[in-house]
């Protein structure tokens, strides 16, 4: 399924996403290109002097040399275990934008990096690559959970048994439903969907001026809703032959409620789809995804929504 796959690996290390990288190429019979980014010199604030004074040239060939050194060790690492690897360094002032260029260049269809289990908020405040990426990336972005155990080294990767795709009533979702299908085919497992519907009607302002129903009336129009989306899901895995479930999770519009139910239902995947909308706009529109990337404990795959991946990538992250 996968062919070609694009593996970040960072200064801080990242042996768990590089772990599942390799285990999933040996899945798939894939070829990794590990990438490292360079860090920027350090632009003193104020009056500050830098800790250790250092030329830009000292600080990128050290810079360099720490990358080489990485992906040396991430190559011999994949080719021990019999996968086809080759590395790559990238720089610039858009980091995002030269992991995405980088998978671009060489025909990529997965981009794997590793999680922190920071929320939202320290992700953007910090400076990580994953809401960028989430934004921005054509193909799917698998996130690794730094906890997440890694396969043992030289041991045959597990294959996936049970996978959790999220889906919604939103165009979106569709690739979603197509990509965790795709997988489940190709390693002959099981399904879940999952649709996260509210307990409750949250509370506003006058609601009469928006829409005259009770909350009664509302929320069974929501869960008719989630029942129709699940059917969809379920038929379009009983066309493909997949075996599947439906499961509408009740009060399950956070992403700690979806990750909780992957791992009481013994998923090994979460699979969920976005429109392409910025971190912010996830965080204000309520989405799912923020809250599922810090609490999710397996590996959550994201995909971009077909109809949008043409578009001109949206700036910001």
């Amino acid at each position: 399924m996968f062919k070609r796959i694009l593996v970040i690996v960072e200064v801080d290390g990242s042996p768990e996403a590089r772990a599942m990288a390799v285990a999933l190429a040996l899945q798939h019979n894939a070829e990794l290109v590990f990438f490292s980014l360079l860090p920027r010199y350090p632009v003193p604030v104020a009056d500050a002097p830098l800790i250790t004074p250092m030329s830009n040239e000292e600080f990128d060939q050290q810079a360099r040399q720490s990358a080489v050194k990485l992906l040396d060790a991430a190559v011999r690492e994949a080719e021990n275990q019999g996968v086809m690897s080759r590395a790559a360094i990238g720089a610039g002032d858009d980091n995002t934008g030269c992991i995405v260029d980088a998978a671009l260049k060489r025909h990529c269809d997965l981009i794997v990096a590793a999680g922190d289990g920071r929320n939202a908020v320290m992700r953007l405040i910090t400076g990580s690559l994953i809401p960028g990426l989430i934004t921005r990336s054509p193909v799917p972005l698998l996130i690794i959970d730094a906890g997440h155990p890694p396969p043992a080294a030289g041991s045959a990767p597990p294959p996936l048994r049970r996978i959790l795709v999220v889906v919604e009533d939103r165009e979106a979702a569709r690739s979603a439903v197509e990509e965790g299908l795709a997988l489940a085919r190709w390693h002959g497992a099981e399904v879940l969907f999952v649709h996260p519907t509210p307990r409750d009607m949250a509370p506003v302002v006058d609601g009469s001026a928006v829409a005259a129903v009770s909350g009664d009336a509302w929320l069974q129009a929501l869960h008719a809703q989630a029942e129709r989306v699940l059917a969809q899901a379920m038929a379009a895995a009983a066309a493909q032959g997949v075996p599947a479930q439906a499961l509408r999770l009740a009060d399950g519009t956070s992403g700690h409620a979806v990750a909780a139910s992957a791992q009481q239902q013994a998923c090994e995947l979460i699979v969920i789809a976005h429109e392409g909308h910025n971190a912010v706009m996830r965080m204000i529109t309520g989405s799912v995804l923020p809250g599922l990337v810090t609490a999710a404990t397996v590996p959550v795959l994201v995909c971009r929504d077909a109809s949008t991946t043409a578009a001109p990538l949206a700036v910001g992250a």
